[in-house]
């Protein structure tokens, strides 16, 4: 008779939704400083600012659930840990948000400084670019600085893992389904502004577009977890589902592109004057939703077959 597995620890998921209490509050002050702020803009241009602002907030959020997930999740496997204590996670919370309000002054203070460098047209855009890829690398910095201070200061209450077997499952397919909606937001991010230069004239909601389109898009990654992770899983391997994550986005862009280029393709062989319509459109979404989910259960399948580590943690942890 099977032994019964342990329920795991949600320790993982008590810092995830610390870090996001936290960048939320960070968020809300940002928000509060942008309308209380004197700029010279219309309404409708500091409204659309206003709605990128709140889409890179998104962006940040789901990256920062995404990292202390993993990162903790991978912590405590590598450890062979349950996890530390409950207020840990809030320590955890707070001291990310401390670090990011004070990088988050550092960065405004060397704006203004490539602002003043460079000139106000040449010193947004490389603020712009720079931001983007610092901004990201500084949330899962902080992110991933706040949970390792965390296990090394509190070391002695850490609570060893239970020697019963746990199903960590349902935790493999949201860390592989944040994994891959990360990238997807980052493009959306790069995307937003362009919306907005491109429809200056109905700013709107616009901006936000690509951050829901973005939910739509992970459809197939989601499904394709849901199908091809192994049906027990009593490690999560988070460097693994990282891994795979990051190709499916890869595999669902590059369907994307073949299959609009041999449909349209097929579309203008039948007909001289052939226009695509919605329907066309809707043909196109339809089988690349198809294809893609087909190809991210492969992936995910291949990746998941065997249980030989691909990873350093993962051979420490089968040492163990």
């Amino acid at each position: 008779m099977p032994s019964a597995k342990e329920k795991p620890s949600s320790f993982p998921y008590a810092v995830m939704l610390a870090v996001m209490a936290m960048g939320l509050v960070l968020a809300t002050f940002a928000v509060y400083r942008w309308q209380h702020l004197s700029t010279g803009m219309d309404d409708a241009r500091r409204l659309g600012v206003l709605y990128v602002m709140l889409g890179s907030d998104l962006v940040g959020l789901v990256i920062s659930a995404a990292c202390a997930l993993g990162y903790t999740q991978w912590t405590i496997e590598r450890r062979h840990l349950a996890g530390l204590p409950d207020y840990a996670a809030v320590g955890i919370g707070v001291f990310k948000g401390v670090l990011g309000f004070a990088l988050m002054f550092t960065w405004q203070m060397a704006a203004r400084g490539l602002l003043a460098a460079y000139g106000h047209y040449a010193g947004m855009q490389l603020v712009a670019i720079v931001g983007l890829i610092l901004g990201h690398l500084i949330t899962v910095a902080a992110v991933m600085v706040s949970i390792g201070l965390a296990f090394s200061v509190l070391r002695e209450q850490a609570i060893p893992a239970s020697p019963q077997p746990i199903e960590l499952r349902g935790r493999a397919l949201l860390m592989f389904t944040l994994f891959a909606w990360s990238w997807l937001l980052v493009v959306a991010q790069l995307v937003a502004p362009m919306t907005m230069d491109l429809y200056r004239a109905e700013v709107d909601a616009l901006p936000l577009v690509p951050y829901a389109a973005s939910i739509g898009l992970v459809l197939p990654v989601f499904l394709g977890g849901l199908l091809g992770l192994p049906r027990t899983m009593p490690l999560s391997r988070p460097f693994r589902l990282w891994l795979a994550g990051t190709l499916a986005v890869l595999v669902c862009a590059l369907t994307m592109a073949v299959v609009t280029i041999v449909m349209v393709g097929i579309g203008r062989s039948l007909g001289k004057y052939f226009v695509p319509i919605t329907a066309f459109s809707a043909l196109v979404a339809v089988i690349w939703f198809v294809v893609s989910t087909v190809l991210c259960w492969l992936l995910v399948k291949v990746l998941f077959r065997t249980e030989v580590p691909l990873f350093r943690d993962e051979r420490i942890s089968a040492a163990h």
